[in-house]
This record gives C-alpha cells, structure tokens and sequence, in this order.
C-alpha cells in the first residue's frame, strides 16, 4: 500500500500546494495541489446525491482535451467514485454502448454536445469543476476512488476491468519499488489517458514522489519535435511509451534532454532491434516491461541494470507461471500460457461479464493473460506468442473478431477469418482472409469499410482473398492451410 505520508497535500508547506503538480505541454497551462483540491471538492459537492442501494456512483467522462481529462482523473480518483474515462475518438455507437454497460450515474463534457449521448445520466461540464473554488477547503490527497476501463468489446460484449483502488495503490507502489523513481521526479504523459498505462507509471507514480507530471499531447510523428523540445523546456526526467514511438523518435532522430534519466517501455513487445538503436543513441535508460490491465499495469519490471533485450524483465509483486494445456506448470525454459495472480489482478470476472469471459479465470485466483512464452533460469520472462487473436495498436487491443464481425455484416464478403501473426517477436500483424462476394471487390473497399466502421485502428496491415476458406472437419479455420496461403502470397 502507498504510504498516505508520502503523497503530497495540499495541506503541508505552502510551497507544496501551490507548486505545479500537472503542467500542459502545449499550453503552458499549470495545475498546482491546491488548485486540484479546489476541483476534488467541487465534484463531490456536485455529485454527493446519487449513491443509490449501496452502489458506488460511477461517473463517466468524454473529453477531447487532455488537460481536463487528466484533472478529472485525478478528481475522481481521490473521491469514492468508480471513474471511467471514455475513449474521445470512439463512434456515437460505441459510446453508447460503453455508457449502458457502465450504468453511469454522471457524464463529464467539454461543453453541451450536439450529439445524442444516453442522457439518463446527469451531465456535468467540465467548467463547473473549475470555476468558484477560491474559498474551497484543502484536502489531503489520497486514492479512495475506482477505476473502470474498456479494454474492448464497443461492438461486442463490452470488455471492462474495474480496478479496485488498493490495486491501483498496489501497483503504483510496485512501480516506485521496482522502476527508479524519485522524490520530486518531473514525468511526461504522451499516451492516452483512457488507458492505465500512463496513469499508473506517469501520473500517480509523480504524484506518489512529491513530483510533477508533463501532460504532453497524445504522441504522433507530427508532434514528436513538440515532445522532444519539452523534455528541455520541463527538465522531464522519465516518461513511458510503446515500442513504435520509441522507433519513431529513434528514426527521427529527435533531440531528447540529457536530463531524462530512464524511459518505460510497455504495451506491445519491445525487439531486440528497437531497443539496441534506441540505446545507441540515447544516454538514458530504456527499460522493458511487461503488463496489461487485468493487472491494473505492471506484471514484470527489467531491472534497471540488468536488462536483457527481447524481455520485458521479471516478475513483481505478483505471483506468475507458464502451464501447458492441462494446466500443468512448466519448468523454465519451456513455452506455455502465462498466468498471473495476486493484489493487482482482477479476480473471478470482468465488469458484468458474466458467462462470456468466465473460462479467463480459474477457481483458484489464476488469470489466463492468453499470451505465449517462457521464463529463463533467472526469472526473465520472454513472450513468444499469443493465444488470443488480437493485435496491439499504440497500447490499444485490437480483437480481430470485430473485423471479421463487421465485414460479415456487410455485403461484401461470403465467408471471411482475421488472424494475428507475429514476426520475430516485435510486431503485431493482422491478416484477413476473405471470399469476394462480388467480382468487384477489392481491398480497398474492405479497408473503407472497416475504416467507417471500426476506425483506422482495425485496419487490417494485409488482405488475401481466396475461393474459400480452408476449415478442419469441426468448422474452425485451418491455420496451417491459411499459412501456407499467406506465405504463397507474400
């Protein structure tokens, strides 16, 4: 558990609450604890009333500007809510679809929205949080409330992991334990907020160091000379990412202050390559991970000194084994499933999954991540596959379910199967297979339909089409036919 004495409040020294704690990359803008006790205690007066039968408000969130989602994080956070923040960039549909499942109580906006959201929740501005709170009494700071992420399922069955706010403290401590935070540290978020990597190893672990936290916009090749000139202009000293970023300003060689001290890599498998030229050119720290948020964040840690390149590290505070299919653990060196337990990882069942997730648990607290590897002698963890057919897109997964689902949908195949490839154990690659329902069809008009659809990052990197779709004599695809089609056709 994080030690409340350690967090900073606005009720110690003065210097304290009025130092910045959030700092806005592109505006300037700045953000110090006392000013974020003003907006703490304006939404619990805004939103006192709603308990009903026992159950936590659940307050969901849709904001475009990440400077009002970072301080509504961390309002709700410290006040006994269960906080969702909602993808911005998601459809009206999927919204909506996320907005039932959650039962929201509240719905934070920038401004009145024209589009029609499901209005039986109670709408708060995000304006109202932030005006008339000179006279509003300091708090001290400290996470009492939960946090409840979709990980998928806007089309499907929603997928979402409530977070407990023990596991969230549990897994900011393991953080502070195992990666070299400081006291007074300045990190930088670059990564969606609607996720819990950047909240656990950006935000809170600065706040649990008496630091700052950069809140840059969301990274792109395009603002990659913003981030790099605001590691100079904020003294930034770490920050986290997911492999293609750290490829991307390694290619572009950006300039990154010598005052960062380390990077987390996480979300996707960081190669060997990646990792190499990274290091070759920067002086601080790259350091491999490994975690999803079933476990709130972190499931291994590279020790800072003693990486080794193709793993993300060791497992920490958490208790994680390799079995076969009959559940059998294996010795090291052998690949099987990873399974993980402990006091960050959800237990029994996702957000109202009822019977559709129920085989992801066993009776005896064990989580199934669905990922493929092995532990070395030493405890390293190196991930060699996936069981689940998904891809990762900027730490966002990708159920290739939903384009086959889409694409079925539609009039333009007869038959279609999607399947993750990995190569050499860096990037994901999804692959469609399709039966042309018309001579005319071509990948552009799958692409434009699951583009419309889906949005961009269902995108499917190749499309094959085939006569039929080669099946084994109980109806599921044939993987090795498919293959061989894929290595005929590349």
């Amino acid at each position: 558990m994080i030690n409340q004495a350690k967090l900073p409040t606005p009720t110690q020294a003065d210097q304290s609450a009025n130092r910045p704690f959030l700092i806005f990359g592109e505006s300037g803008i700045q953000l110090s604890y006392e000013e974020l006790a003003g907006v703490i205690k304006k939404l619990e007066i805004l939103t006192n009333s709603t308990a009903k039968n026992n159950k936590k408000t659940i307050i969901s969130c849709i904001l475009n500007d990440r400077m009002k989602q970072a301080v509504t994080l961390l309002a709700c956070l410290h006040n006994d809510v269960i906080f969702n923040p909602i993808n911005p960039e998601l459809n009206l549909k999927e919204i909506n679809t996320l907005l039932r499942h959650s039962d929201s109580d509240y719905l934070i906006l920038d401004k009145p929205d024209s589009q029609i959201y499901r209005l039986d929740a109670q709408v708060i501005y995000f304006e109202d949080l932030i005006k008339n709170n000179e006279d509003t009494v300091a708090v001290d700071y400290n996470i009492h409330g939960d946090l409840l992420i979709y990980t998928s399922g806007t089309t499907g069955t929603p997928k979402g992991v409530l977070l407990s706010n023990k596991q969230i403290k549990n897994n900011v401590e393991t953080a502070c334990q195992f990666l070299p935070f400081r006291d007074n540290i300045t990190t930088c978020s670059i990564l969606p907020l609607h996720h819990s990597f950047t909240i656990i190893s950006d935000i809170l672990t600065a706040l649990a160091c008496n630091g700052s936290c950069v809140i840059n916009p969301t990274f792109t090749a395009k603002n990659a000379a913003l981030f790099a000139q605001n590691t100079h202009k904020y003294t930034i000293n770490s920050f986290s990412a997911v492999p293609v970023i750290f490829e991307t300003l390694a290619v572009l060689n950006a300039d990154l202050s010598n005052e960062l001290e380390f990077a987390v890599s996480g979300a996707a498998p960081l190669s060997e390559a990646i990792y190499n030229r990274y290091q070759s050119q920067y002086k601080h720290r790259l350091i491999p991970c490994y975690g999803m948020t079933e476990a709130t964040c972190f499931i291994t840690i590279s020790p800072a000194n003693q990486i080794k390149p193709g793993s993300p590290g060791q497992p920490v505070n958490i208790d994680l084994k390799i079995i076969d299919d009959q559940r059998n653990t294996l010795a090291a060196m052998q690949r099987g499933e990873i399974i993980i337990s402990g006091d960050s990882v959800i237990q029994n069942n996702y957000f109202k999954g009822g019977d559709n997730y129920s085989s992801l648990f066993s009776d005896d607290g064990w989580l199934h991540t669905g990922d493929i590897g092995y532990l070395d002698k030493n405890g390293y963890l190196f991930i060699t596959g996936r069981k689940k057919n998904m891809v990762i897109r900027g730490g966002e997964k990708i159920y290739l379910e939903d384009i086959e689902q889409c694409l079925l949908e539609s009039a333009l195949v007869n038959d279609v199967i999607a399947l993750c490839l990995m190569v050499n154990g860096s990037h994901d690659k999804a692959v469609i297979f399709a039966v042309k329902a018309a001579p005319s069809i071509n990948t552009e008009t799958i692409s434009l339909h699951v583009r419309n659809n889906l949005g961009p990052q269902h995108l499917p990197d190749k499309i094959i089409f085939v006569t039929g779709i080669p099946r084994t004599a109980t109806g599921k695809p044939d993987r090795k036919s498919l293959d061989e089609i894929l290595r005929e056709a590349s």
